[in-house]
């Protein structure tokens, strides 16, 4: 593939790069709940968290903060000489904003595979509904790496150049992971519905409070490129066994009228490890176990959704520090690190690029001055 000479015209490589992004959803589109023969064929706009559930925390105006990058704006930096990480990465939307949702269910299997947790209240000591929150975050964020994948492969055909080739390696990875994630899920389920053991655990943390606070996560841990030196301390101290795989963690976090609720999701055998890595599900102070939780939020998801009365209510150095965080803990762009063209990757660049975070600073600051629960 060549390598040309990056555009060096913003408008123009917005409304490129735009039009990469559409033809990926447009072609990733799809029901991924099963067996297609029952599908409806209607594809419908799908949440990650129950629309009825963003109502909560969102203003008169139906509208929620959501914490994610510019991908438009991070597109046109890639595509400059110049990277920088100056992005705007808290954006006031309405939750029903097509930026909100991905077509990734028809209107049959959407109804009736989650019915339970749409139309009726969650019961966090039903099994079925923790599974089934569990599945829908994982159905959402298999879909993302789906759609950004096949951007990233349009944004190399639409510019001629392979300046995309180490996110295209990336997210093919990513995606490979976030398939077998929806698989176990799917099995789970099954087995749940025969009458057997899902072979999954779930914990709970409630937080009587304000609606706050929407997010899910879909995170993992391999091996010890993925984990933060805290960690490593204290899996060596705790002389913990690692899988052989991925470990999966799946965390939903939604509100209620007058709580936030989080339900963590993972394969059976594994809470002393699990609990090294979110440990706010097993601490019995509420407060600091939602400065954890808060922390576990930042470092590992996106897909953050926050009521703006809450936000607003937090002063500017606790709004400053947020951001920093969830800045800091994002996966670091492979061009800040490479030269444009470069096609040979060192594979301890691209671990750095997949696994990057940080997150050992609850150790050694303030709980109180990055959690998302408290003003």
């Amino acid at each position: 593939m060549l390598t040309v000479e990056p555009y060096r015209h913003t408008a123009e490589v917005f409304k490129r790069a735009a039009s990469a992004l559409r033809r990926a959803r447009k072609a990733e589109a799809r029901c991924l709940i099963g067996p297609r023969s029952d599908c409806s064929g209607k594809l419908v706009e799908a949440h990650s968290i129950q629309k009825a559930k963003l109502r909560l925390i969102a203003d008169k105006q139906g509208r929620v903060y959501t914490m994610m990058p510019d991908m438009m704006k991070n597109i046109a930096m890639m595509s400059a000489k110049e990277y920088t990480r100056e992005q705007k990465f808290l954006h006031h939307r309405s939750i029903n904003s097509s930026m909100m949702t991905r077509k990734w269910a028809c209107s049959h299997h959407d109804s009736v595979t989650f019915s339970k947790i749409e139309r009726e209240s969650i019961d966090i000591d039903n099994e079925e509904h923790c599974l089934l929150l569990a599945y829908r975050s994982v159905l959402f964020d298999f879909f993302e790496k789906c759609v950004m994948l096949k951007w990233f492969q349009e944004l190399a055909w639409e510019f001629q150049t392979n300046i995309y080739s180490p996110q295209i390696f990336i997210q093919s990875e990513r995606k490979k992971t976030a398939e077998k994630f929806k698989i176990q899920i799917e099995k789970a389920l099954i087995l749940l519905k025969n009458g057997d053991d899902s072979g999954m655990s779930h914990k709970i943390i409630t937080i009587n409070s304000s609606p706050v606070v929407a997010a899910t996560i879909v995170s993992w841990r391999e091996g010890e490129s993925v984990n933060s030196p805290r960690e490593l301390n204290e899996i060596k101290k705790m002389n913990l066994i690692r899988p052989l795989s991925e470990l999966p963690l799946f965390v939903t976090v939604y509100p209620e009228h007058d709580r936030n609720v989080a339900v963590l999701s993972f394969p059976k055998g594994w809470d002393s490890l699990v609990r090294v890595f979110v440990p706010a599900f097993w601490e019995e102070d509420v407060s600091l176990a939602s400065a954890l939780l808060s922390k576990t939020i930042l470092e590992e998801t996106e897909n953050i959704m926050i009521s703006p009365a809450a936000w607003h209510s937090f002063d500017k150095a606790k709004q400053t520090r947020i951001l920093d965080q969830f800045v800091v803990t994002m996966p670091q762009s492979v061009f800040t690190r490479t030269r444009l063209g470069d096609p040979d990757i060192p594979e301890e660049v691209l671990s750095k690029i997949m696994y990057d975070h940080d997150p050992d600073f609850v150790d050694n600051s303030d709980p109180e001055e990055f959690n998302l629960f408290s003003d």
